[in-house]
This record gives C-alpha cells, sequence and structure tokens, in this order.
C-alpha cells in the first residue's frame, strides 16, 4: 500500500501491508503486479461544460499515512499441510480450526448454513471491489462484463453431478482405499511436471567435458507416468461425468481469479488445493492451448507424507 504525505512534492510512503508480511517471513513474497485507487478522490459536477464527475484539487487536503486493512487480503491461503490462514472479510471473521475455516455465522441448519455459504462466497469478492481499483475500458472489446454460460440455465449458477451405482465409479472399480496407499506427491502424476518433483537419480561427479556424471547405480522410478499429450490425459477421463461452462462475456485478456472452496454440511468451509499441470497443445488454431488444472484436497497420512487427493480436473479452452 501507498499513501501520498507532501501533497507539494508528491512523496510517496509505501510499506508491505500484513499479509506481504507474513509472505515474506515465509520466503513467497514476491511483485508481480501493480494498481492504482481513486478511493480517496472526492468527484463532484460542479463544471457545467462537463456533465462527467471530476475529482476535486487535493492539494490542500489533509492525507493520512497508509494502513494495512482487510480488504488487502482477497484470496484465502493455506499453509504447508493444508491448513488455512485466518481471513477477515467485511461480514465475516474466519478461524482455522484444522484443515477447515469454522465460521459462528456458517453453522445451524441445512438451509442456514446455504444461505451463509453464498453470502460468503459474495463477501470475497466485497474486499477486491472495496479496493476502487482504477480499470481501463478497452475500446476494441465489446463487453465489460464476465457473464457465464450457467447464469441464464440456472439463478444461483449451479452445475449438478449424479451420482450412481455407475458414476462416477463402476461397480468393480476400488471407492475405498486407506490413505497410506495412495501415492504420495512425489510420486503422483499430477506433479512430475514440477522442478522439485522430477526424477533424480543420484550420479557421479560428471568428468571433464560432460554436463552429466554416470548414475552411481540401477534406481527404480516409483513415480507415477506423467500423460504426455492432451489425448492421454482425456482417456484418463473416458466415461466421467463432465460439466461445460462457457465465459458469455469477458474481457479480450480474460485474466481469472479462481478460489475453490468446499462446504461442509456441519458448517464447516474447506480451501481446496489447486495443481497446474501446464498447458496443452491442440489442433484449434484460434486457441493457443488447454489449460490443465487439478482440483483437490491436501492430505497428510500416517507416514507424514503429503497426499492429493483429486476431486476435479478443470480444462480451460
Amino acid at each position: 500500500m501507498a499513501g501520498i504525505l507532501d501533497s507539494k512534492q508528491r512523496i510517496m510512503d509505501i510499506f508491505i501491508t500484513d499479509e506481504g508480511r507474513a509472505q515474506a517471513a515465509a520466503g513467497e513474497f514476491t511483485l508481480r503486479y501493480a494498481t492504482f485507487t481513486d478511493r480517496h478522490a472526492f468527484y463532484d459536477t460542479d463544471n457545467p461544460l462537463d456533465a462527467r464527475p471530476v475529482a476535486n484539487d487535493a492539494t490542500s487536503r489533509i492525507y493520512f499515512e497508509c494502513t494495512s486493512r482487510h480488504q488487502d487480503q482477497i484470496v484465502v491461503e493455506l499453509l504447508p499441510g493444508g491448513a488455512v490462514k485466518p481471513f477477515r472479510s467485511t461480514d465475516f471473521n474466519l478461524a482455522p480450526a484444522g484443515e477447515d475455516i469454522v465460521s459462528n455465522e456458517l453453522t445451524g441448519s441445512d438451509a442456514i448454513f446455504q444461505s451463509a455459504s453464498v453470502e460468503f462466497i459474495e463477501d470475497i469478492t466485497k474486499s477486491f471491489y472495496q479496493q476502487e481499483i482504477i480499470g481501463t475500458i478497452d475500446p476494441f472489446s465489446d463487453t465489460t462484463d464476465f457473464r457465464l454460460s450457467t447464469d441464464s440455465n440456472d439463478p444461483t449458477g449451479s452445475l449438478k453431478f449424479s451420482l450412481t451405482d455407475d458414476r462416477p465409479f463402476r461397480q468393480d472399480d476400488v471407492t475405498t482405499i486407506p490413505l497410506e496407499n495412495i501415492e504420495s506427491i512425489f510420486q503422483d502424476k499430477r506433479f512430475s511436471h514440477l522442478p522439485n518433483f522430477t526424477y533424480l537419480p543420484p550420479r557421479n561427479k560428471a568428468p571433464l567435458g560432460s554436463s552429466r556424471g554416470p548414475l552411481l547405480g540401477n534406481y527404480v522410478n516409483w513415480s507415477q507416468r506423467s500423460p504426455g499429450t492432451l489425448q492421454e490425459l482425456l482417456q484418463g477421463l473416458a466415461g466421467k461425468e463432465f460439466q461445460e461452462i462457457e465465459f458469455v462475456a469477458t474481457s479480450r485478456e480474460n485474466n481469472l481469479v479462481i478460489q475453490p472452496f468446499e462446504f461442509i454440511d456441519s458448517g464447516g468451509i474447506r480451501k481446496l488445493c489447486i495443481v497446474d499441470y501446464g498447458e496443452f497443445p491442440d489442433e484449434d488454431i484460434t486457441s493457443p492451448g488447454k489449460r490443465v488444472f487439478f482440483v483437490g484436497r491436501l492430505l497428510k497420512d500416517g507416514n507424514g507424507f503429503d497426499t492429493f487427493v483429486n476431486i476435479f480436473t478443470v480444462i480451460m479452452d
């Protein structure tokens, strides 16, 4: 955040917010985007020649030093191990309880909980809007709205999946398995594209003129084989139920912020994890390709190993 301290010299006072300090302490602080706000500007229409609001002269106005506001945090953060950091919005003050976010406002009957869950999602977006970020209207864009194809089909924008004897699992499929028997994230094919999860058998020192040394021994690669093409990925999803959502109205850049949550009948909210699996080329010449995301839960088994349980596979075209 930044604020103007000297109205004559326009000296900027910049400091790291509470969320930024927490990320810096964890070694995750990065600067990627800069935004400007007119939250402190006053507009009037005193000019009879121009009906558009004009900002008043702020030369003699007194400004307070910038401070951290709860609206600075618009994303519910996950800590290592799947725990959720405390999150405060306009109407909700949520505290973590293990893997779940539990709020007093979200306890009660199923009807009350479902209503409060919608309010919670809407309240998160308020933090973004209350920053009052200055934007630019794209003159070459047909619309500045954001609407989904589900908006016209269902007032709540809901998509439903059917649970039957043959869907999503067939009768001869394994439906229950101990968490310890599921591959850890270091063996999971959904993480194999990341450098930290690559199969790296130990090698001897590289001889002169060579970039890689000989292997110390014959080590078995216990990791799952990752699908190398989009067709292989789709083959693994064959027979699974899916829903298709179209962006009816959006900007040309189409920058999206997605936060998946799981609402629990007992009154808790669980933030789900997203694994960016990368982009796969396709045959559409007007599209750069399809971006694949895995959405699920990050659990810790009895041996202390992190395990990712995939719930949805999202393909962005």
